[in-house]
């Protein structure tokens, strides 16, 4: 999956390279690391890291994958971001504890590779430090969600869009709520995104940071929108603003 990416030095005299026409956006796929290296159409050369926690960048390919009718790789990679979210909220909690982010790490280990561990981390955890029930997907949720992972059910456009909606709503007012009563602890979590060393250390230069827009975020007011609905049509927009610039892609680390 793609997102456009400006030169960041060109970008600082964006106006009159519009109105030349040489104003480029450079296609860029996700990877792992979310950090991209290139040289721009003008030799400029480009260290960037996309600040984004996993989950609000699964759930951005999950809905790229939607509007591109991909429906079933959309049900799985909006799973994905949500098994992401629940790591997430327990690193929150675990900073909120006072312990520190080496213990959370070896007590990840023994339910990383597996989902029905980390959904049931997720409950306990919610449970134990908020004293209610955590919010999770129905049962009928599951069932189609393993129909469709394990199973090969191909879902039709309103499955697909009825269970990412069912996530994005999760998501959101879990976040919401953590954000307001841990804010602290969230944006410790958040701001380990902003530690640039070990990319400095690998690169020996100082990378430039940005933030991709994207329908979930962690810094965004509000976290996410209403609906998965509003949410696609802002992503659609976004593709119609970049589509309407000159596009080129780019080899990438």
């Amino acid at each position: 999956m793609i997102c456009f990416c400006p030169c960041l030095e060109c970008s600082k005299n964006m106006h009159a390279l519009v109105a030349s026409g040489n104003w480029r956006l450079y296609k860029l796929s996700y990877n792992e690391e979310l950090i991209y290296e290139f040289t721009c159409d003008h030799g400029h050369e480009n260290l960037i890291v996309v600040q984004k926690e996993k989950f609000e960048v699964l759930f951005q390919i999950a809905s790229l994958a939607y509007l591109d009718g991909y429906f079933r790789e959309a049900v799985v990679t909006f799973t994905s971001a949500l098994e992401r979210f629940y790591e997430f909220f327990i690193q929150v909690m675990y900073v909120e504890s006072g312990r520190d982010e080496a213990q959370f790490l070896e007590a990840w280990k023994s339910v990383k590779s597996s989902s029905e561990r980390q959904i049931g981390a997720y409950a306990l955890i919610h449970a134990l430090t908020l004293g209610s029930p955590a919010q999770i997907l129905s049962s009928a949720q599951v069932s189609f969600r393993n129909k469709v992972v394990h199973q090969g059910h191909i879902p039709s456009d309103q499955e697909a869009y009825s269970y990412g909606n069912s996530i994005l709503i999760l998501m959101r007012d879990k976040l919401t709520f953590l954000r307001e009563k841990y804010n602290i602890s969230f944006d410790k979590v958040v701001s380990k995104k902003a530690d640039l060393t070990r990319v400095v250390q690998k690169y020996q230069r100082i990378p430039a940071s940005l933030s991709d827009d994207t329908i979930i975020g962690c810094g965004s007011y509000p976290i996410a929108p209403e609906s998965l609905r509003a949410g696609l049509d802002m992503l659609q927009s976004y593709r119609a603003f970049a589509q309407r610039a000159p596009l080129k892609g780019v080899r990438h680390t």
